[in-house]
């Protein structure tokens, strides 16, 4: 009995033991928990979600600013030549073929000129013929002319100088009858001697006349024969220059056989063929150094381009090169057309009718199109006459400017323009204020914008709407953790 009774004793202190272990653990336990929950809260605390994110401010820069309007075009030629031939003659060669590039001079083709070059053989034969008798004729007028004028140089002329004779024989019989009469004036002969002094004086006269009778017409000879002379000569060389102009005219003829480029360019149309008769236009060459651009612009935009105003050209071709251009012309009225992108989009929708697409086509639709003509001014490029371009119509354009997204400006409760303006502290938050702007041109995604403290570096945000309600607090900023797409903090 009083070892039974020693051993119930036991079994409760047991009991009692038992629960107070009981209670350690349970405290223990509890207070492990607790500094779990704070090492987790302390060393694991979750990510942070931030009210900006980096992704949302952009930085103000100094770039240009340009307003454009966009369309496409049709690269044509500014030059084009129809080239045909004055002769109208067979073919006989064609040198060049489609697609080859041409100087101005270039031979193109040839025509067949062997009814011509028979003609010219003719002429030929016959001038020579005739200036061989009129060379004769010359020789034989020269002849005569020289003769007569040497003959009467030389005292040769028989008529000459008979009369020359003659009148020196009278001329030394007055001079004695003279001499006598001088002599005997007191004689009884005087009466006698004076009637012979006058026959003498009679004689010479009478001989005096025939001479100069004699040289005039001696003279006249000459001068006959120097005009024969000149008549021959001039008759002689009418009859060669009729000849020279026959053969002019048909060497010209000859010449028009050879059909030339009139401008450098590419040949784009080749109609001759060798041995068929040329008709009409043989050959068409484009420049393709001087090229325009055929453009259409909708009447919606007509009033936003000028004449004169820049155009930048790009071909998906061209090796993303940009190409200077200028509006030359715009057409004064509406040509009704539309392009072909256009009506492929509009008759892609099932709601459009076919009777609309009709209309459309036909000029019916009120949204007529206006023709544009730009002129190239870059010079060696890439493009190609007959391929499609796209353009950009400079409206407006300003250098090194301030411009923002357009979801940055926004109208505070007084009206004014504003965007938000972000000033970054060191503890990965932020301070969000107004700044007031003044707004000038824009295009499509951009506005430009200045005022105070509008400068480059400024930091402001892309969507103010966004943040509106942040004006004058200090939220959180971080980046974007790109696999949770949650904010973490700046350079975690």
């Amino acid at each position: 009995m009083q070892s039974f009774k020693s051993s119930k004793k036991s079994s409760s202190q047991i009991n009692k033991l038992s629960k107070g272990k009981k209670k350690i653990i349970l405290s223990v336990t509890a207070i492990l928990v607790v500094v779990l929950m704070i090492s987790v809260f302390v060393f694991a605390k979750p990510t942070q979600e931030y009210l900006i994110t980096y992704d949302d401010i952009t930085v103000l820069e100094l770039s240009d600013f340009e307003d454009t309007l966009s369309g496409t075009g049709i690269v044509e030629s500014a030059g084009v030549s129809n080239i045909s031939a004055s002769a109208n003659y067979a073919v006989k060669e064609v040198f060049v073929k489609e697609g080859d590039v041409v100087q101005e001079g270039n031979l193109l083709c040839t025509l067949d000129g062997s009814e011509i070059e028979e003609q010219i053989k003719t002429v030929q034969s016959s001038a020579a013929l005739a200036q061989k008798q009129g060379n004769e004729k010359i020789s034989n007028a020269q002849f005569d002319y020289d003769h007569a004028k040497k003959a009467l140089e030389n005292g040769e002329n028989q008529t000459v100088e008979y009369a020359r004779k003659n009148l020196d024989n009278a001329k030394q019989v007055l001079k004695e009858a003279e001499e006598m009469l001088q002599n005997n004036l007191d004689s009884s002969t005087t009466a006698a001697l004076q009637l012979s002094y006058n026959t003498a004086k009679s004689t010479y006269e009478s001989a005096l006349a025939t001479y100069n009778i004699a040289i005039s017409s001696a003279e006249a000879t000459i001068q006959s024969y120097y005009n024969t002379l000149q008549s021959t000569i001039s008759n002689v060389n009418a009859t060669a220059e009729i000849y020279t102009k026959q053969l002019n005219q048909f060497t010209q003829q000859l010449e028009d056989t050879n059909v030339y480029a009139d401008r450098a360019g590419i040949v784009t149309e080749v109609n001759a063929t060798a041995g068929a008769k040329n008709n009409g236009t043989l050959f068409v060459i484009q420049d393709n150094t001087n090229l325009t651009i055929h453009a259409s612009v909708e009447q919606g935009d007509i009033y936003t381009i000028q004449e004169g105003m820049a155009v930048t050209v790009t071909a998906d071709y061209a090796d993303g090169e940009v190409y200077n251009g200028t509006i030359v012309s715009i057409a004064p009225t509406s040509g009704g057309s539309q392009s072909a992108s256009s009506l492929s989009s509009i008759s892609s929708l099932s709601s459009f009718s076919s009777s609309s697409v009709s209309d459309f086509t036909s000029g019916g639709s009120a949204n007529g199109e206006f023709d544009v003509t730009i002129s190239v001014d870059s010079e060696d490029t890439l493009l190609k006459i007959g391929t499609n371009v796209n353009l950009k119509y400079i409206v407006e354009s300003e250098d090194r400017v301030i411009s923002v997204p357009f979801e940055a400006i926004y109208k505070n409760d007084d009206g004014n323009s504003a965007v938000l303006c972000v000033t970054e502290n060191n503890d990965s938050t932020c301070f969000i204020s107004e700044q007031l702007v003044e707004t000038g041109a824009e295009n499509d995604l951009y506005t430009i914008i200045s005022g105070m403290g509008i400068d480059e570096g400024t930091k402001i945000i892309r969507e103010a709407d966004l943040y509106k309600q942040y004006i004058n607090q200090t939220i959180s900023i971080g980046e974007k953790d790109s696999a949770s797409d949650r904010a973490t903090p700046f350079g975690k």
